[in-house]
């Protein structure tokens, strides 16, 4: 059985003096990385109550299913979206079942606004007996308690203890008793009353454990979803988003997978799964268990009934330990009990709240504050202000280390038989330096090419998995971030995995979660997914969701955009920098630095520091006539070695360094790759230093070519055709600046067909701008292509026949290019690319070709392997009918915002009108 190895030492303080701690840093404004869930009852139901609940810091709506009926629920959920709209402010919904809650039968009445209430209450005294009966008919008493479980005298054995209380009892509350086992029968339980107790409201049964360690009781035969929720679930998920199902009483890994068919079964496969764990039975089997679910909520009212007392905190730490290294969300209850009815927490609460956050974990759950309490917007306030005090003291590099070390052995070992001697017993993992590692180290260090090349196959040595390789990148995040005393840590993601990994190492930063939306086959239909990922986001420690609106910008323009909201937000301020993690065209991470401008609008890339940047920090910037001896001076002396790589830009080397005429400056390039030759040495005729290096030109980047793009087409492009253009650009760049690249017609007609149905649908001279853009980042003329676009598109048009396209070189126009690159392809000086393919097509479908055969014939006269040309066009074809599928979507969701905007702009004039 896999195991890991916990520390208890969570919190640094910067020294003894108490006034750190009694200071206040001024920024009460802020809310906690510790997310808070608040339970939506008649306390709060109404949209003024849920607008206070959300700008206090609420970040999930919890829909308690255990009572009230349906129609109550979605009252709840309408106000909660309208709340959402009025604070502008995203907010979850989890849905809590019913699941195996045993209950005792009463008579209830309903109130004006639907919610059923039980007013008699039942006065019992210690001493009393009570009888639990199985019996559908019995009547509810002081001394007749009606059970909902016609099973349950079976369950209990003389000497049993048998908690029942108002359902979300507080300790605070006198509404509870415990009751002991005398007598058995086959329909009743008959118990000696431990307490005096007012029984009031609905009434909850727990049968403790009986045994002190194992488990001894026989458990009931429930399923983990009742009809009722099951009911609920699928008729409140065709109203309204639902973003997490929380599994009440929650055993093993068998409830989680009939959850998750059920939730497959009602399409709702983006709905996530919270095992809510309340007995001793969940924590036999609480590894597994945390592996199979999305998140983890440690009931501990239940638990701490089903757990001895003194027990009760360090299973609490051990199961937040276990999350935190799996990785999985832990959830807390049962914190501001007191809260229920008076407006301050007790000593013990606070404290108990603040050890919480110490011990890791990633949300704080309110049931009964919030649910019917007297003050439950104090409760959010509260909670959240000390969530932010036990934060400011975390030791996060305490945290990141312990981690690094058990996520490692995690990974590696999987449920081995026998355990093998942990890591950190044996001393053979050395930990990482804590050292400030230098900018020019980051991309080294991190590199996402070196995570590329390691084998996805377990057997192999040195093989690492896809989720190694997320461990490794969010892992580097936070240790740059920390390095570079980062202000903030941003994650482009469409799943959110990658965020939830990096919150996992509990960076001292704000992790902003930019949520870009992506589109999903359904059957037959795409649908665009995103929303959920985004509030789902709100229930990780740390994360700060932003949901990217389809119509958004993408690349470096988003980022801005995030920068910019992040420095309006108060979190940035000018120079400070930021960690950014994203994913390239080609789907590899990229982990960057960016740092904010001057001005607070923009942002500015960290690069490694050039040739000009080190002189100038040296305080000596030579003598523009003595370019040999143009250096640092003594005691300024870089940190360089021999083999040492810098990126100078080249206006930079050539006013610094060389002017030597046999040196060739690239036209194209605005930097270079230099290398190290000779380490500097003191030069005793000048007292200075020297450098001797090589330049070689590097060609293009495919940021060069997104720049170039960018600059010619300076206007906002929405993102649907912007994210296929982008991608065409990164593939015809790699084609392009190859050594066998060869511009040909055939492949400029593929692209200019490419172009003309990609960017349908907007307007002629936007196509056109678009185009020319495109081709001059590759530095190449676009009038060219469509010249020979139109010239092929002629001669296939009037050819007739496919014979009339097949290589000849004395045959027509197309004969001879075709001919011309059957040459080349035979001489092996020919690069085959996607558009080609396409070209060839598009001269087969004007040429008026109607037999299948007729491209293997074109294809074989080429000298190009068909089986290559048909996989391209069936890609090309995906991508035509996932582009048209994203346009549909794109027009349904703009004519949508128009229709709020209307009903926005009508509502406010009735308001007006009203006024």
């Amino acid at each position: 059985m896999a195991r890991h190895i916990t520390r208890a030492k969570n919190h640094v303080f910067k020294n003894s003096d108490l006034n750190q701690v009694l200071h206040t840093d001024g920024s009460s404004n802020l809310l906690s990385k510790t997310k808070v869930v608040a339970t939506i009852g008649p306390a709060c139901q109404s949209v003024e109550a849920l607008c206070d609940l959300l700008n206090a810091g609420v970040t999930c709506a919890r829909i308690d299913l255990t009572w009230a009926p349906i129609d109550y629920h979605r009252i709840s959920l309408k106000n909660l979206q309208e709340a959402m709209k009025r604070t502008r402010r995203l907010c979850a919904v989890m849905l809590d079942s019913l699941g195996r809650e045993l209950m005792i039968r009463r008579k209830y009445g309903v109130d004006e606004n639907g919610w059923p209430g039980i007013f008699e209450r039942l006065t019992i005294s210690e001493g009393d007996t009570v009888t639990i009966t199985a019996d559908q008919t019995a009547e509810c008493s002081n001394t007749v308690f009606p059970v909902t479980y016609s099973k349950f005298p079976a369950m209990c054995q003389p000497g049993d203890s048998i908690f029942v209380g108002r359902y979300l009892v507080t300790g605070s509350e006198t509404s509870s008793v415990f009751l002991e086992v005398e007598d058995v029968t086959p329909t009743e339980v008959i118990c000696n009353v431990k307490n005096d107790a007012v029984l009031d409201g609905l009434l909850m049964i727990f049968h403790q454990e009986r045994s002190q360690e194992g488990l001894s009781n026989l458990q009931n035969d429930l399923p983990c979803l009742t009809d009722f929720d099951k009911e609920a679930i699928s008729a409140l998920s065709k109203e309204f988003e639902i973003d997490f199902v929380s599994l009440s009483f929650c055993r093993d890994v068998g409830d989680v997978a009939e959850a998750r068919d059920f939730l497959q079964e009602q399409h709702l496969d983006h709905v996530k799964l919270i095992s809510k764990c309340e007995t001793r039975q969940s924590l036999m089997n609480f590894r597994s268990v945390v592996l199979a679910s999305d998140g983890v909520i440690i009931s501990r009212g239940n638990l701490g009934l089903d757990v001895q007392a003194e027990k009760m905190a360090m299973v609490q730490k051990a199961m937040c330990s276990t999350c935190a290294i799996l990785g999985k969300p832990a959830i807390i209850t049962r914190v501001c009990d007191s809260m229920v009815g008076i407006p301050r927490p007790t000593r013990a609460e606070a404290t108990d709240i603040a050890n919480a956050v110490l011990d890791g974990v990633d949300g704080i759950l309110l049931g009964a504050e919030t649910y019917r309490g007297k003050y439950g917007l104090d409760t959010v306030k509260t909670t959240v202000a000390i969530c932010r005090e036990a934060e400011a003291v975390y030791d996060h590099e305490n945290h990141f280390e312990h981690l690094a070390i058990e996520s490692e052995y995690t990974l590696r070992v999987v449920e081995e038989a026998s355990d093998p001697e942990h890591p950190s017993q044996k001393g053979g993992l050395v930990r990482a330096s804590s050292g400030v590692m230098s900018e020019a180290n980051i991309g080294i260090a991190f590199s996402s090419a070196n995570l590329a090349s390691l084998s996805s196959h377990p057997g192999e040595r040195g093989a690492k998995s896809y989720n190694t390789k997320l461990e490794s990148i969010a892992a580097a995040a936070v240790k740059t971030a920390e390095s570079v005393s980062a202000a903030l840590i941003v994650c482009l993601t469409h799943t959110g995995k990658t965020a939830a990994l990096v919150a996992k190492y509990r960076p001292s930063q704000p992790i902003l979660t930019l949520v870009i939306p992506y589109l999903k086959r359904d059957g037959m239909r795409w649908i665009l997914e995103g929303s959920s990922t985004a509030r789902q986001s709100l229930l990780t420690y740390g994360l700060v969701p932003v949901l990217a609106t389809p119509s958004s910008s993408s690349g470096e323009g988003l980022l801005e955009e995030a920068v910019a909201m992040a420095t309006a937000g108060g979190i940035l301020k000018a120079n400070d920098h930021v960690v950014v993690i994203s994913r390239s065209m080609n789907e590899e991470f990229l982990l960057k630095v960016i740092s904010v401008d001057e001005d607070c609008r923009g942002i500015k890339d960290i690069r490694p520091k050039s040739l000009m940047d080190m002189i100038k920090a040296a305080g000596n910037e030579g003598d523009d006539e003595d370019p040999v001896a143009a250096g640092p001076a003594m005691g300024g002396r870089p940190n360089l070695a021999r083999g040492s790589v810098l990126i100078v830009p080249v206006a930079a080397l050539q006013r610094y360094v060389c002017r030597q005429p046999d040196v060739l400056w690239p036209r194209q390039a605005h930097s270079v790759f230099v290398r190290v030759q000779r380490v500097p040495r003191q030069s005793v005729s000048s007292g200075r230093t020297s450098l001797t290096i090589t330049a070689s030109a590097a060609t293009p980047t495919v940021a060069d070519a997104k720049a170039k793009f960018l600059q010619a087409f300076n206007r906002p492009l929405p993102s649907l055709y912007s994210t296929v253009v982008l991608e065409l650009l990164v593939q015809q760049h790699l084609y392009r600046w190859n050594a066998n690249y060869v511009y040909n017609p055939v492949m400029a007609l593929g692209i200019c067909s490419i172009f003309d149905q990609v960017l349908q649908g907007l307007p002629e001279a936007e196509q056109e701008a678009v185009f020319n853009a495109y081709i001059s980042a590759l530095e190449e003329s676009p009038e060219q292509y469509r010249k020979d676009a139109s010239m092929l598109e002629a001669a296939a048009t009037s050819a007739g026949s496919v014979d009339a396209l097949l290589p000849s070189s004395d045959g027509n126009e197309c004969q001879q290019i075709m001919a011309s690159i059957a040459e080349k392809v035979s001489s092996g000086k020919f690069l085959y690319t996607k558009f080609f393919a396409v070209g060839l097509f598009r001269m087969l479908e004007l040429a008026g070709a109607k037999d299948p055969k007729a491209l293997g014939g074109l294809v074989e006269g080429v000298g190009i392997p068909q089986e290559r040309v048909n996989a391209d066009l069936v890609t090309y074809k995906n991508i035509l009918s996932k582009l048209k599928a994203a346009k549909e979507i794109m027009k349904e969701f703009v004519e949508r915002e128009k229709r709020k905007q209307a009903e926005r702009a009508a509502e406010k004039e009735a308001q007006k009108e009203a006024a």
